[in-house]
């Protein structure tokens, strides 16, 4: 037997094709032979209404839609990762899982959308998953044992309409619904972390190790570069630039630098090599990984040495006397606000709406 579930009215019929049409009086004939169920409703009458005339069952009170012509009934299932579902409504419904570590598990049901916020260390318990499949209303799973030992993954505004759907996904990714700073894709910091990292690199295959203003203390060699940042990030545009995108951000950070070291042999090299485009200045791009492992390419620009080299020993941070020359860089990237953010933004309105979203 067939159970559908059309504008919030849930009835049963052997037969494969209905209709809901408008009348004088409300009814419900069946039509073994042509396999037909028609239903009859007064105009303005909204689900609850029609189901207490005719002793059906309501699943949601709204308004009936008129169907033109009879509707073949189908079974439509949603395959994630393997385990089935069945989707009882009729009408389009969306689905959304989402994973998270800060937020108790919730699941939000209305007629058209299902919203399933899973906390990661709860899934762990079996007993929560039976629960939680027990509870759903509008999709529910085809086999119990199914959901056992299911891993969940997240799934995000999956459109359930009138075709079955199969749908995998390896997106463990744990979103935060707590308020948050981190909005972004890539940030500025995670630029500066990876350029660094591969400064150090360079300076330690010269000879030479780089650290930052007011750490030179913890530093193990005399000969060393220091490094600063004495601004935030400025917003930087091309004059070209056509087109505005409000949620990618061009950037440029000017970073000062300062070498000391007493070998004077080591000293002239720098210089040569730097100006000759051999050290540093030919490390002039690299890329970095966004929080969803993709690659965001930044660029460097460097400046021109200090022209005024002292050839007589000063003393350095540390007592130690050395030569010393200054030189600057500037690094241009993109900060890029996650679209993410938006669609969890979403979720969280739909939590507060219905009164389920815990902001501590």
């Amino acid at each position: 037997m067939n159970e559908i579930v059309y504008c919030g009215v849930k009835f049963y019929t052997d037969c494969s094709y209905y209709r809901f049409k408008i009348g004088d009086y409300p009814s419900i004939i069946t039509d073994s032979v042509k396999g037909t169920v028609d239903i009859t409703y007064k105009e303005g009458m909204n689900s609850s209404e029609l189901c207490r005339f005719l002793s059906l069952e309501c699943i949601n009170e709204m308004k009936i839609e008129e169907t033109k012509n009879f509707i073949h009934y189908h079974t439509v299932t949603l395959t994630l990762n393997g385990l089935k579902f069945r989707k009882i409504t009729e009408e389009r419904h969306v689905v959304n899982i989402v994973l998270v570590e800060d937020h108790p598990s919730r699941v939000v049901q209305t007629y058209n959308k299902t919203t399933m916020v899973l906390n990661v260390i709860e899934l762990k318990d079996p007993e929560f998953k039976e629960v939680l499949f027990s509870g759903l209303k509008y999709i529910v799973p085809y086999n119990k044992s199914d959901y056992k030992n299911y891993e969940f993954y997240n799934f995000p505004k999956i459109i359930i309409d009138n075709k079955s759907l199969d749908i995998s996904s390896n997106n463990g990714y744990i979103n935060k619904l707590r308020e948050s700073h981190e909005v972004y894709l890539i940030k500025a910091i995670d630029y500066e972390h990876e350029f660094f990292r591969r400064l150090q690199g360079i300076c330690e295959e010269f000879g030479l190790e780089l650290t930052r203003v007011n750490r030179e203390e913890t530093l193990r060699t005399t000969s060393y570069i220091s490094y600063s940042i004495n601004q935030t990030p400025v917003k930087y545009v091309h004059v070209r630039s056509k087109t505005y995108q409000s949620d990618v951000m061009c950037h440029m950070v000017p970073i000062d630098y300062q070498l000391r070291t007493p070998d004077m042999v080591l000293y002239f090299d720098f210089k040569n090599r730097y100006n000759n485009v051999d050290l540093f200045t030919n490390f002039t791009e690299f890329y970095t990984q966004d929080r969803y492992g993709g690659n965001w390419l930044a660029a460097v620009k460097w400046g021109v040495l200090t022209e005024d080299f002292n050839q007589q020993y000063n003393v350095d941070d540390n007592s130690n006397f050395s030569y010393q020359c200054n030189f600057r860089s500037e690094l241009y990237f993109y900060e890029i606000y996650d679209k993410n953010y938006n669609y969890i933004k979403q979720i969280i309105v739909e939590l507060e709406s219905a009164g389920m979203y815990e902001k501590k």
